[in-house]
């Protein structure tokens, strides 16, 4: 279950973290986010602790996907209804990926823009959903039929596909060592 893999990689990434850091993870301080997820107050460069928090209020896409004319792929559904979160990222093969963070007051707003704004630079198509980046600029890509995940190179219009699914991706991220 996909909402399992995202539990397992913050437990890993913060352990990790406070290995390194001997802190909690830290983000900089955006102020729409409200107070969910930070843990503490910000330090004197706005930086601020945080932890992952189980998503409470689930969003339901069916608004948008009649908006668009599409169903969204059930794990996208699912990664966007898990936690809120900062940061997902690690390396998988020899890609540095990021996946979106989930933001409380931000998402899934800012996602459903993406996803418009992905359609109308594909020619109205919706075969593929955004997720993140790759750390060269390459999108990380979901395709929306089988939940496939590819890193897509725009200018190329080419598709390399790194993962079978979005959770044993999640799974696979390893960090720095």
């Amino acid at each position: 279950m996909l909402k399992d893999s995202m539990s397992e990689y913050f437990n890993r990434y913060i352990y990790k973290w406070k290995e390194f850091n001997e802190t909690l993870p830290q983000t900089s301080w955006i102020e729409e986010a409200g107070n969910k997820l930070y843990v503490g107050e910000k330090d004197e460069e706005g930086y601020v602790s945080w932890l992952p928090v189980d998503k409470e209020e689930i969003y339901d896409f069916k608004v948008i996907e009649q908006k668009l004319n599409f169903s969204l792929n059930e794990s996208v559904k699912a990664y966007f209804n898990s936690y809120y979160f900062f940061q997902l990222s690690g390396w998988i093969k020899e890609y540095n990926v990021n996946l979106n963070p989930v933001i409380p007051n931000i998402e899934p707003t800012r996602f459903i823009k993406k996803i418009i704004d992905y359609r109308q630079e594909h020619g109205g198509e919706l075969r593929y959903i955004p997720i993140g980046i790759e750390s060269n600029g390459l999108l990380l890509v979901i395709d929306n039929s089988n939940g496939k995940v590819y890193l897509e190179d725009y200018e190329r219009a080419t598709y390399e596909e790194i993962h079978s699914s979005l959770e044993e991706l999640i799974d696979e991220l390893r960090f720095n060592e």
